[in-house]
């Protein structure tokens, strides 16, 4: 496992960190794994490191079961319901250091009386392959419109290009996703 992890940091690496030259190292039975040079490894890690440490969320319910029933005309024979409502990501345009805010509004409509389990995940991608996940959770919620926050720094070793941040939200089969980009200059 903790190869497969340093794999994916050293692929990362590749789109972030100008200058990391990993090596495909045999590992016997036909299997290989990514091997950095020392240098490399500690400049993914750090920026590893600095983005976890700057991830900041919250969730709030922003309407109740009525407000969200009439709002999105949900009729109790229509079972349950996701929707997205809102998307933001600000600001599009940063340096590394700075910080980006994501901010979702989702409804739930048809949920049992006690809640329903859902999952959230925010996935970073640079030049069209996953960076990481930047955040992964899982809650119950109840009927009504919930919005949630999630702000983390670009960390200051960040490559310059365009970024994209994949938000989705899933419950009972139901997968909802949203797309944002920013530029880092």
């Amino acid at each position: 496992m903790h190869n497969l992890i340093y794999a994916t940091l050293c692929i990362a690496a590749l789109f972030l960190l100008p200058g990391c030259a990993p090596l495909v190292v045999a590992a016997g039975a036909g299997a290989g794994y990514l091997v950095a040079d020392q240098e490399s490894r500690q400049k993914v890690d750090h920026f590893f490191q600095d983005l976890n440490k700057s991830i900041k969320k919250s969730t709030r319910r922003i309407l109740g079961e009525q407000q969200t029933r009439k709002q999105i005309a949900h009729q109790p024979s229509a079972g349950f319901t996701l929707t997205i409502q809102q998307d933001t990501l600000t600001p599009t345009s940063v340096l590394p250091g700075e910080r980006i805010n994501l901010r979702v509004q989702y409804a739930i409509m048809g949920a049992p009386a006690a809640g329903i389990r859902i999952s959230k995940q925010q996935t970073l991608f640079f030049a069209g392959k996953q960076v990481t996940v930047i955040n992964k959770e899982s809650t119950t919620r109840t009927n009504g419109t919930w919005e949630n926050t999630l702000a983390f720094a670009v960390p200051k070793s960040a490559q310059p290009g365009t970024y994209t941040v994949k938000q989705e939200i899933s419950a009972q089969g139901k997968t909802r996703s949203t797309q944002r980009t920013f530029t880092v200059r």
